[in-house]
């Protein structure tokens, strides 16, 4: 099974494969809050960034708010190589507000971290929703970033000194 089918897999809700046709859809919107996936994550198209420079700890805050897919990848690419050619290569990127992340979007952010690893720089992951986290860890990439559930603790990893 390639990644993107085992992505499609994931995302499948659960309900949908217990359910037959004749059964009637559900009433209910799933539940608002931090942990619950955004309404209609794969159907939303865009994504909002916002930046927040950390000066005492000489890192930025990337905070993303909608879905990363092959639409909206290269704008978070051209957004954080633009922080790359400022001299910004501390990066706590905010996924608390993301409701899907496609393989590409998981692509993009493997590329630009190896970009700030030459530079000297890093990413680190802040705040994933459960199903995000889950496919994060099921496709190994926590051996790749550091996450951290808050940006408070992300940008203090950067403010305290490396080994």
């Amino acid at each position: 099974m390639g990644f993107g089918e085992w992505i499609r897999k994931i995302f499948r809700p659960a309900a949908a494969s217990c359910r037959s046709e004749a059964d009637p859809p559900e009433a209910k919107p799933p539940e608002a809050g931090p942990s619950a996936p955004l309404p209609d994550a794969r159907e939303a198209t865009g994504l909002e960034i916002r930046r927040e420079r950390h000066a005492a700890a000489d890192c930025t805050s990337v905070i993303l708010h909608g879905v990363l897919t092959s639409d909206t990848a290269d704008q978070l690419e051209n957004e954080i190589l633009n922080l790359i050619s400022a001299r910004q290569a501390r990066l706590c990127i905010g996924l608390q507000d993301v409701g899907y992340i496609s393989s590409r979007g998981w692509g993009t952010l493997i590329s630009v971290l190896k970009t700030t690893r030459q530079l000297g720089g890093d990413i680190v992951i802040v705040g994933m929703r459960p199903h995000i986290a889950q496919l994060f860890f099921h496709a190994g990439l926590a051996s790749i970033f550091k996450t951290y559930d808050d940006q408070a603790a992300a940008v203090e990893a950067f403010r305290a000194p490396s080994p």
